[in-house]
């Protein structure tokens, strides 16, 4: 072989073992006696080498114990300190995001709960009452309700409502408005311990207040069931809870209705 012909051989060599880049099994090579372990691999406590994520030093990732697993529908990120995003249900190895019993965001596991409609009376005492993606209010007037992660009004397309309610600094769904009856408190439609309330356009079920006629208010929902908050004056501080109606029929007692907006309150 000619000089030049072997260097020729020692540069294809060489250029060979520029591109030489082999791949290392997990535990497949000894780190003890000052030998270091391949790059990107650490020494273990049993003195082989492992990639970053495996061997005995690194703990096991607990079993998922979720029947739902993290079921992504958007993929904005989580907010700053949160671990996941509850409103795209995403970040989760297992379960799925939510608050806890704390009101704080995370990962949440077990059973999860299977209300699926926003506004559906829950246990507020078990996060897991209503299912991934909605979250247990309480309400002032005992139990609670599922109201639908979000972060804007686009969120609550489902709901057609707002983003407008604050939960521990997580947004919430405004509840979509009910098919109930505020003048007949009979017949609501509103789940059970709540009363149906006109909001001016729709209604509203909310907890059921406790002042009767004439009694001075500001918001229709401290009013009993069947009355609504009326400025008979022009003036807010003299606003007072009036029978509503729709006709005269519904005041009785010789009282009149008078019109004014979606529902008219009784007037003697």
């Amino acid at each position: 072989m000619t000089c030049g012909r072997l260097a020729a051989v020692l540069a294809a060599g060489w250029l060979c073992a520029g591109c030489f880049n082999p791949k290392f099994n997990a535990g497949a090579f000894k780190c003890s006696g000052g030998h270091p372990c391949p790059s990107n691999f650490h020494c273990a406590s049993d003195n082989l080498c492992y990639p970053p994520d495996a061997g005995p030093d690194v703990p096991a990732k607990p079993a998922c114990m979720s029947e739902t697993p993290d079921a992504s529908t958007c993929s904005r990120p989580a907010a700053s300190g949160a671990s996941c995003n509850p409103t795209c249900q995403s970040g989760c190895e297992c379960g799925w995001c939510g608050l806890d019993i704390d009101g704080k965001v995370k990962c949440l596991e077990g059973t999860p709960g299977t209300k699926t409609v926003p506004g559906t009376v829950c246990d507020p005492t078990n996060p897991n009452d209503c299912a991934p993606g909605l979250y247990c209010r309480a309400e002032q007037c005992g139990g609670g309700r599922c109201y639908k992660f979000c972060e804007s009004d686009d969120d609550c397309s489902g709901t057609n409502t707002k983003c407008r309610v604050s939960q521990n600094g997580v947004q919430l769904c405004l509840l979509p408005d009910p098919s109930c009856d505020p003048v007949n408190v009979n017949q609501s439609g509103c789940p059970s311990g709540f009363a149906c309330y006109p909001a001016n356009p729709g209604t509203v079920c909310e907890c059921p207040g406790s002042s009767g006629s004439g009694v001075s208010c500001l918001l229709t929902e401290t009013c009993l069931p069947g009355y609504q908050c009326v400025t008979l004056t022009n003036m807010i501080k003299d606003a007072t809870c009036q029978r509503l109606c729709r006709t005269s029929s519904d005041c009785g007692g010789g009282s009149t209705c008078v019109p004014g907006g979606d529902y008219g309150y009784c007037s003697p």
